[in-house]
């Protein structure tokens, strides 16, 4: 019978391809056996992929609902830290003010009211603070800041006082700036949005209300307790030792009965808080289940592929063996 031959260049050829073959299966078993799972998975799955794909999907939507969760504890951390500086400030003021009366000396009325303006500019920029490149408290509009400058929403109350002189009257005034609902605060003190409270899912079902804008009315009462003392400081040239005593005195009141709402503002973020760190737990322990589900679908076996590497390095062996002997053929050899 005829016997077919190949040339010595197409024999080196073929030698080659089989042992960059071998190599590349010894490389992807390697990696099975490393990592536990299958790398080419169509081929694993016979071309089945709904299950994995679903699961696939499942864990990109964990991953955007991790990310959100993080911002928005990140965002809340901060608006709390914000919160508590001006609280404390809250009640400081509040105790240096309530001990002034007319019959308190000039220096020391002086010195309170000064203290109340500096403490309401400080409050405005608490309010004012930023989570990188955020608004804290100015609702859906993040990129301006929540309330106009200190000193210029003071001097809008001068004109808003007009030429008044006596503490009720100015009291009045301050106290109609802060609470008028078309002008004002409203209109020139606070900066941010006015609309619907920005919300923001958190999970498949559960979305997160942010409430905490410097419109609030914890927030509001706050700030008009220290206006109402802080104006004392600002018209101090125009007024009586005993009118600026009143006014720093009903400051104190106002600043104290802020507290509830400024607490109830501070407990909704803290609620919010405890929110995102249950929708974090439940997340962990969705991921945990869908990755052990993707990973029974991808999973190498082990000892298979262990098997199946150790036939591929003996292939290898006898490939490079077989090369070696042919190239020591010889046509003495040969006859």
């Amino acid at each position: 019978m005829p016997i077919t031959s190949i040339g010595d260049m197409s024999a080196n050829f073929q030698s080659m391809r089989q042992t960059g073959q071998i190599k590349s299966q010894l490389q992807t078993l390697s990696l099975e056996l490393s990592t536990g799972q299958k790398s080419d998975l169509t081929t694993h799955l016979r071309g089945d992929t709904s299950e994995l794909n679903a699961l696939d999907r499942e864990l990109a939507v964990l991953d955007g609902f991790d990310q959100t969760t993080v911002e928005l504890a990140r965002f809340l951390s901060r608006s709390q830290i914000q919160l508590d500086a001006a609280n404390m400030i809250r009640n400081d003021l509040a105790s240096a003010l309530i001990i002034i009366n007319d019959e308190t000396l000039a220096p020391d009325v002086d010195r309170a009211v000064a203290g109340a303006r500096s403490d309401f500019t400080t409050m405005v920029n608490l309010f004012n603070g930023r989570d990188g490149d955020r608004s804290l408290f100015a609702g859906r509009t993040v990129d301006s800041d929540a309330l106009a400058d200190a000193e210029d929403m003071l001097a809008d109350m001068v004109t808003a006082i007009g030429g008044a002189t006596d503490a009720a009257t100015i009291e009045a005034a301050v106290s109609n700036w802060f609470d008028d609902p078309a002008g004002g605060f409203v209109t020139m003190g606070y900066l941010g949005d006015t609309g619907a409270d920005l919300s923001r899912k958190i999970s498949a079902t559960e979305t997160l209300t942010l409430d905490m804008r410097a419109d609030d009315p914890g927030i509001k009462e706050v700030l008009k307790g220290a206006a109402m003392a802080a104006i004392a400081d600002v018209l101090a040239p125009t007024l009586t030792r005993v009118d600026q005593a009143q006014l720093a005195r009903a400051g104190a009141d106002t600043l104290l009965a802020s507290s509830t709402e400024f607490v109830q503002l501070q407990s909704r973020i803290g609620e919010n808080e405890e929110r995102i760190v249950l929708a974090q737990t439940n997340q962990t322990a969705q991921r945990t289940s869908f990755s052990l589900a993707r990973n029974d679908i991808a999973l190498a076996d082990p000892f298979a592929t262990a098997t199946l590497l150790q036939d591929m390095q003996r292939q290898l062996e006898l490939q490079f063996a077989t090369t070696a002997r042919m190239s020591q053929l010889s046509l003495v050899n040969y006859l």
